[in-house]
């Protein structure tokens, strides 16, 4: 595993950093060489070493003037992301932009070797620990971090089409409940986690957090919906944007400002659902966090 990351200190120009997870494919990639582009030196968190190796070397094709590198981070395994954020903290490196990207969208694993509902720990519960882990070690330092959480426009599904419980001790099972076709129901889930996550994060000193929903992408992950799901939305394939397009929809959160309650939705400002403002459910998920986390955090 290789990690060639630089100190700020070593920088002669005052180039802002940004970390992006799961930017070896897809949209990830797209906002990465977006954001290289724009002259931010980037760092991208993936699981497989090789696809990162490949993903970096594609990337300083284009943008040789800027510091692009990258860390090895499985969300599938709290383990490792742990490790990932030991291993950034140890270079001294400080971060101006945290973009959670990764995902996935109806895995073939149902729970991760954590013993936890797969959709729920990758898009939510570990880049939530990868979060907090790197904020407290900004705030040590007086850095602020600007955090944008990857969500779906599904999270206004949750508490109108899938109810959301009035007690936190009742929030695992909750996002754990995938069985009898409920498949769907683990993905808006996920994504009404991550959009509370930003609301959650955006309460805490020296952090500015905004959702984004990318749009409606076409993705390798998009491909894995079932045939009987992609026959029934033939109808809907025209109205798919590129990863590109998605891309600048990403971007738009990492300089734009946003008033509280706000989200970047595909190309326009729309507000969160008022479920994800619900203080009360803000809380439950953050109760169920801490206890998911205790070992790690």
């Amino acid at each position: 595993m290789s990690l060639d990351l630089i100190s700020l200190d070593s920088f002669d120009t005052p180039r802002k950093s940004v970390l992006i997870t799961g930017a070896n494919q897809g949209i990830g990639f797209e906002t990465a060489r977006l954001l290289a582009r724009k002259d931010y030196n980037v760092t991208i968190a993936c699981r497989n070493e090789s696809r990162a190796k490949e993903a970096v070397a594609k990337l300083r094709a284009k943008s040789p003037n800027v510091e692009i590198d990258y860390v090895i981070c499985d969300l599938s395994k709290l383990d490792t992301v742990k490790d990932c954020a030991r291993k950034l903290i140890a270079t001294n490196r400080l971060y101006d932009v945290l973009i959670l990207n990764a995902g996935v969208l109806l895995p073939s694993e149902k729970r991760t070797s954590d013993d936890l509902e797969t959709t729920f720990q990758v898009n939510y519960l570990a880049q939530y620990l990868l979060a907090t882990l790197l904020i407290r070690h900004q705030r040590e330092h007086g850095h602020q971090l600007r955090v944008v959480c990857l969500t779906s426009v599904l999270h206004r599904l949750c508490g109108t089409l899938y109810g959301v419980k009035k007690t936190s001790d009742k929030w695992q099972k909750m996002f754990s409940d995938t069985e009898n076709g409920k498949k769907w129901k683990a993905y808006a889930m996920s994504k009404f986690a991550t959009a509370m996550m930003s609301v959650n994060l955006s309460q805490l000193p020296g952090v500015t957090a905004v959702a984004v929903h990318p749009g409606a992408v076409r993705t390798e992950m998009t491909c894995k919906i079932s045939q009987k799901t992609q026959k029934y939305g033939k109808i809907f394939k025209g109205m798919l944007i590129s990863p590109e397009e998605a891309a600048e929809n990403v971007f738009n959160c990492v300089e734009r400002e946003y008033q509280t309650g706000q989200y970047q939705n595909a190309k326009k400002v729309s507000k969160l659902s008022k479920s994800v403002r619900n203080e009360q459910y803000c809380k439950s998920l953050e109760i169920l966090s801490h206890q998911l986390l205790e070992k790690y955090l």
